[in-house]
């Protein structure tokens, strides 16, 4: 299994992902719907470049995650607990990234200014707080 490429679980039961960091060459991980809490560890998949999150509801990211700077495409659905603010030091080399149905974001800013590769950029059914956020058109890397 070291060779598998990518790993999509449905109802996961474990609250980790310490189970799979043996799999040294996935490209693409998904959990959907699991009790998964932490991703603790996804520093040591070197191959990893997507990342799909869906309604995982205890989910959240922790500051003592190290970052996975391969990783380029990020999509997170109905994960609400997760603080999107950490989204950058968690994944710095963000190049598409999708919040869907994530509660509010208090300003887009955060993300912007510490995503320099962000060129695809998606918050359906995410709520921004901030009045004006027309400034997302001065990120000259953001394409759509």
């Amino acid at each position: 299994m070291t060779k598998l490429k990518e790993l999509s679980l449905w109802v996961y039961p474990n609250k980790n992902i310490d189970e799979f960091l043996e799999l040294y060459n996935l490209e693409d991980m998904r959990f959907v719907q699991s009790k998964i809490t932490t991703i603790n560890g996804i520093n040591q998949f070197k191959k990893l470049t997507s990342v799909f999150l869906i309604a995982n509801k205890d989910l959240i990211f922790d500051l003592n995650v190290q970052a996975n700077e391969n990783v380029r495409e990020l999509y997170i659905d109905s994960c609400k607990k997760i603080d999107i603010n950490l989204i950058p030091k968690l994944f710095p080399n963000i190049e598409k990234l999708t919040l869907m149905k994530n509660g509010e974001i208090k300003e887009l800013k955060p993300l912007l200014e510490n995503l320099n590769r962000l060129e695809d950029l998606n918050l359906m059914g995410t709520k921004i707080l901030e009045n004006d956020n027309r400034y997302w058109k001065d990120y000259n890397n953001i394409k759509r």
